[in-house]
């Protein structure tokens, strides 16, 4: 993408979407760039200044919180949290409800007008929420026993409009953001514009819960065994139960047990599933034979109590400087711990990861350095193995056709070896080359500083060095260094470079902008026969392998030829542009169910409920 396709795209958007920072940039207003089926574009949030005609200020804000109990401040935005996470932030009809229910009257006429007339507008959201919970951590006193007796959370009228104020301090932190940037020598538009995009890209894009289960099931439970041979073999159970006290089946079945409880929350404001918001570990796993410790070290590992979790997100917060961003401390502890045990979910997606994506990290963690690198590789043969038998089921194999899909072979010669694209799917007179990466982008640095230097610097080692390999391996089967069964190089017309991530590349007009101008500075993928770069993450591969696999009209190519010719969704993930501008595939989504399934009966046993069904059931 060129600076015109840039400016073309800005033109697009709606001009009441745009903050202007003292350099005269223009930055989303948004906070949110919503990268997920849902949402095709920017959402504007609605801020307290514009209900009350003056902006919230953090000093007002603290000093509002420091009059409430931060039990109850927590348990009431937990709630709303989980509404905005099980019904859909973006739900028009919760949003209204939300506002008629909890809006102090002076504002809500206010906000339900804004509501109705700008669809594009909401006023609850998720990193309000977050940032509230932060703020509610820090200033809000212990005034009460810290109980939760399932009884309808109090939600304070001065409390909420904090929780609107957020909205105001998190445009008042773009300007310091931009100042901070200026004052460390970054300048221009494009990167204080890619800073902001990034970090918003950061937070907001989530996989889809399901898709988190089946994969780490794939990962951590089958196919570890199937490379049991490699020189870089981890038992990755045996690894985890030694590290954390529990087995992973262990870890699993109580994690998906209580984030299956709240996922069923869903009262707005009455008394109606209130059970639902709040836990009691030992209680609500009370009629299985799960032992005492074996269930606490579980929880312990999803949560933490209120004097731990501030000592813990104070340092972070030393460390980044950046309250509005940096969740490490509630991704690593999703839920609170009360005094009298039970427990509430600060994120309900951060619970998820918590569940799925967190058993890496608590093995990576706490394994000495040597181990830890050899465990980093391993995963990385774990993630290739597990595209590899993805690619398997979406082209399988049949003794009428020709082999389609081609997995990492060597070439050339004694002296100068050399291994083509990770995957090679051909089709006639086209082909796919894949480049694998299960590394992930750095976090801290690039998702919650919003650092464009050091963002560059990972674009650099994953994208543009797996598309150094995608060009070099193209060049060479065109020159005949190497060729596929029953496929010539003089026969393709059109190749299609895919770097496929583990984890999510934050992709925006300023990313892509930045992505161009680095392959065409190193000379790369500049043939005629190349189609444009694509990104594609491991949910993105799952949900190609749906609609190849389930029958649907689409296929891969006619799905990547949409989204690089997309005036607007080229510029965005792929499982965007499939949300919003492809049929959905027919049926069922059959490889996640099996594995769901099996999930199932794994929770069952570990949980030690056998194989006696209406008991599980029951529980």
């Amino acid at each position: 993408m060129n600076d015109q396709h840039l400016r073309d795209f800005i033109a697009r958007l709606r001009p009441d979407e745009w903050l202007v920072l003292p350099s005269g940039l223009h930055v989303p207003r948004a906070a949110l760039v919503r990268q997920q089926v849902g949402a095709p574009g920017m959402a504007v949030y609605v801020t307290l200044a514009e209900l009350r005609g003056r902006p919230a200020t953090l000093p007002e804000i603290a000093a509002t919180l420091r009059k409430i109990d931060v039990y109850d401040a927590l348990q009431a935005l937990s709630r709303i949290g989980l509404l905005l996470e099980n019904h859909d932030w973006a739900n028009k009809d919760l949003q209204h409800a939300l506002v008629r229910g909890l809006v102090p009257e002076e504002y809500s006429e206010r906000a339900a007008q804004i509501l109705a007339t700008q669809p594009y507008r909401f006023v609850f959201f998720e990193q309000q929420i977050l940032g509230a919970m932060q703020l509610a951590i820090l200033y809000c006193p212990e005034i009460g026993a810290g109980r939760l007796e399932g009884n309808r959370p109090l939600f304070d009228e001065f409390l909420v409009e904090c929780v609107l104020g957020i909205t105001d301090i998190l445009e008042s932190t773009y300007l310091k953001s931009a100042r901070r940037q200026s004052r460390a020598g970054v300048t221009g538009d494009s990167d204080s514009l890619a800073s902001a995009l990034l970090r918003n890209a950061f937070l907001n894009y989530r996989d889809e819960f399901t898709h988190m289960l089946a994969r780490f099931r794939a990962l951590y439970l089958e196919l570890p065994r199937q490379l049991a041979g490699s020189r870089n073999y981890v038992d990755v159970e045996k690894t985890f139960a030694e590290t954390t006290g529990v087995s992973l089946q262990q870890y699993l079945a109580v994690g998906f047990a209580l984030a299956g409880h709240f996922m069923q929350a869903s009262g707005i404001l009455g008394e109606r599933d209130v059970h639902k918001f709040v836990a009691d570990p030992t209680a609500y796993f009370s009629t299985t034979p799960l032992d005492d410790t074996t269930l606490e070290r579980c929880v312990e590992h999803l949560s933490s109590d209120l004097v731990s979790y501030r000592r813990s997100f104070l340092t972070e917060l030393r460390r980044t400087k950046e309250l509005y961003f940096s969740y490490v401390t509630m991704r690593q502890a999703p839920l609170l711990r009360f005094p009298n045990g039970a427990c509430i979910p600060l994120s309900l997606r951060f619970l998820h990861e918590r569940i799925t994506v967190g058993a890496y990290w608590l093995i990576h963690d706490r394994l000495p350095s040597r181990s830890r690198s050899k465990f980093q590789t391993f995963f990385g043969e774990l993630f290739e193995k597990y595209v590899e038998q993805t690619f398997t089921r979406a082209f399988p194999s049949s003794p009428h056709l020709a082999k389609r899909v081609h997995f990492a072979k060597k070439y050339g010669s004694r002296t100068h070896k050399k291994e083509t694209s990770d995957v090679i799917v051909l089709y006639p007179e086209r082909a796919l080359f894949v480049e694998v990466k299960a590394a992930r982008l750095r976090m801290e640095d690039c998702g919650i500083r919003g650092d464009v230097g050091s963002f560059r610097e990972d674009l650099e080692t994953k994208v543009i060095g797996a598309a150094r390999q995608i060009d070099s391996v193209v060049r060479d089967f065109l020159s005949g260094a190497f060729t596929l069964d029953g496929f010539e190089a003089s026969e393709m017309r059109r190749a299609y470079p895919i770097v496929l991530t583990f984890g999510h590349v934050p992709q925006t007009p300023p990313v892509w902008s930045e992505i161009q101008r680095m392959l065409d500075e190193n000379g790369l993928l500049q043939d005629q026969r190349l189609a444009p770069l694509q990104l594609i993450n491991a949910e993105e591969l799952e949900l190609l392998a749906w609609y190849l696999t389930a029958g649907g009209e689409e296929s891969l190519m006619r799905m990547l030829d949409g989204k690089a010719s997309d005036p607007y969704y080229r510029f965005f993930p792929l499982k965007t542009y499939l949300a919003h501008k492809v049929a959905p595939a027919p049926g069922d989504k059959r490889w996640i169910g099996g594995h769901l399934r099996q999930l199932q009966k794994t929770t069952i046993k570990a949980l030690g409920l056998g194989d006696d069904q209406s008991v599980a059931s029951e529980w």
